[in-house]
């Protein structure tokens, strides 16, 4: 699942609202219930789509993704010996590097002191049990 960044959301909803103004103004013009004169309305309307390509030019700089959100069920042999099976959520970054992984749930630990047992060497990231 995508996260969104909160700079995306607010150039995407800038967009969306300021198409819509232009969408009102165009509609009382053509029903001839613009209350400004011709020059306001080009002006109003140039305005709007100023606004519009400003904010289209922002969203094309801005990563849209905060951050994934995945989960998996895996059986991981513990330090006691046993096979558990697990359900690991992860996040990860908009280029998919793992942030974090965290233990949701599990089905046959034997008490709550069983943890995941890693092979020897460096692990930069490990899950993070209940």
């Amino acid at each position: 699942r995508a996260f969104y960044s909160d700079e995306y959301f607010i150039h995407t909803t800038r967009i969306e609202m300021y198409t819509e103004k232009i969408n009102v103004i165009q509609q009382q013009k053509e029903k001839d219930e613009y209350p400004g004169s011709e020059e306001q309305y080009t002006n109003s309307l140039n305005k709007l789509e100023e606004t519009i390509a400003s904010a289209r030019e922002s969203l094309a700089k801005t990563d849209p993704i905060d951050h994934y959100e995945s989960n998996f069920w895996s059986n991981l042999q513990t330090q006691d010996g046993i096979t558990v099976y697990y359900e690991i959520l992860i996040n990860m970054n908009s280029k998919f590097e793992i942030l974090s992984a965290k233990e949701n749930s599990s089905i046959g630990k034997i008490s709550f002191d069983s943890k995941i047992a890693y092979s020897k060497g460096d692990h930069p990231i490990k899950v993070i049990e209940k």
